[in-house]
């Protein structure tokens, strides 16, 4: 998983706990997060896990794209033939030689089939 920002999420965490008049244990009954591990949170000594972040994203009302600084697609740049080249050599379950030839497959058909503007 891509790192998120520690400091930008510790504070998030802090600004909205203590908006909510909320400690450390109060916050953790009500999203299901240790108190320990909200603590190092806040204190930027851990990153948050999978299911964490996924709690933090719904608390925080934040999309876990943004807490993971991911661009969306209109934020990209690159054409579509290179993201989703980039996309299919990331792709684990390809060798690399497969990856590039869905790519370039990909590629030559997506120039094919693109309007002309």
């Amino acid at each position: 998983m891509k790192a998120v920002d520690s400091k930008r999420l510790a504070i998030l965490i802090k600004s909205k706990r203590q908006e909510s008049g909320l400690t450390l244990q109060d916050l953790s009954a009500k999203i299901k997060i240790s108190p320990a591990t909200l603590s190092r949170l806040e204190a930027k000594e851990t990153q948050p896990d999978t299911l964490a972040l996924a709690k933090l994203s719904v608390w925080l009302n934040v999309p876990i794209a943004e807490l993971l600084q991911i661009k969306t697609p209109t934020e990209q740049k690159g054409t579509t033939p290179d993201i989703v080249g980039a996309h299919l050599r990331a792709d684990r379950n390809l060798s690399a030689d497969a990856a590039e030839n869905l790519a370039k497959l990909f590629s030559d058909l997506y120039v094919t089939l693109k309007k002309d503007t």
